[in-house]
């Protein structure tokens, strides 16, 4: 029930938050998500946002409460973690960039790998990058389902090799697997 005052915004988000237990102690870190959540819908629900710039503020602040970066990475000296002689820097804005101490710059989230419909990362998974970069997401790549175990080893060698910092080929040749 609406009470007075509450916007129907407010009302929806209580409504559907009550309906999914979120406000009970006994749901997800007891209970304090719907508080959590129902704070930012009210705050939001008195900008007095249309649906245009609603659907705008919503998406911004998606991505910067996700750690997301709106603007390219430079590379710039200002924009790195030095962790100590000898190991990789890691961006400020970005915590999936590194820099290695001969001056590669990568992503540790660059590719993940699919096989049987389950996704998972490794070594492999470095995709060198130039700046300005902008993250475009993780590229998935399926792996061959005749591929044996014995050559599974190859051909991720053979992808790590082929991932270099001249670029990235679109088609990643398959070793010989007799």
């Amino acid at each position: 029930m609406k009470t007075e005052n509450e916007s129907n915004l407010v009302r929806h988000a209580r409504e559907e938050l009550e309906l999914a237990g979120y406000h009970l102690p006994s749901s997800d870190y007891d209970g304090a998500l719907y508080g959590a959540v129902m704070e930012l819908i009210q705050k939001f629900s008195v900008q007095g946002h249309s649906g245009m710039s609603g659907a705008m503020v919503i998406r911004l602040f998606a991505k910067l409460v996700d750690f997301k970066t709106i603007v390219p990475l430079t590379g710039e000296d200002d924009e790195w973690i030095d962790h100590g002689e000898g190991k990789a820097m890691q961006n400020r804005r970005q915590s999936n960039v590194f820099k290695d101490p001969d001056g590669k710059a990568y992503t540790f989230e660059g590719f993940a790998f699919r096989e049987g419909g389950v996704c998972f990362g490794c070594s492999a998974s470095r995709k060198y990058i130039t700046f300005p970069y902008f993250d475009v997401g993780t590229q998935y790549v399926d792996l061959p389902s005749f591929i044996s175990e014995a050559a599974r080893c190859d051909w991720f060698d053979r992808f790590r090799e082929l991932n270099s910092p001249a670029g990235v080929p679109l088609t990643i040749p398959l070793p010989n697997i007799e």
